[in-house]
């Protein structure tokens, strides 16, 4: 077995993370869901969030819906106007 610190990755972090995917990804949320967001929330560094969403597991699906999410969403808000278009 490898050396090295246990992962920080718990299932309440995993909780928290849907939680946050869940409050701002539809399309009425005052906020777009963003990797950014999700560490601030969970308390770690984007550059946690990417490695663990490189793992696979619900993590890594969790990221999958917010970048999804996160698509759909500046697509439907720029055909409105209530976004730029040009983001």
């Amino acid at each position: 077995m490898a050396g090295g610190r246990p992962t920080k990755l718990t299932p309440e972090l995993i909780g928290q993370a849907r939680t946050y995917l869940e409050s701002c990804s539809s399309l009425t949320a005052q906020y777009l869901p963003t990797i950014e967001g999700l560490a601030l929330e969970l308390h770690i560094s984007r550059e946690t969030v990417h490695q663990w969403a490189n793992e696979p597991g619900e993590f890594s699906d969790i990221v999958s819906d917010l970048r999804n999410a996160q698509a759909q969403k500046l697509l439907q808000k720029s055909i409105t106007g209530e976004y730029n278009a040009s983001i």
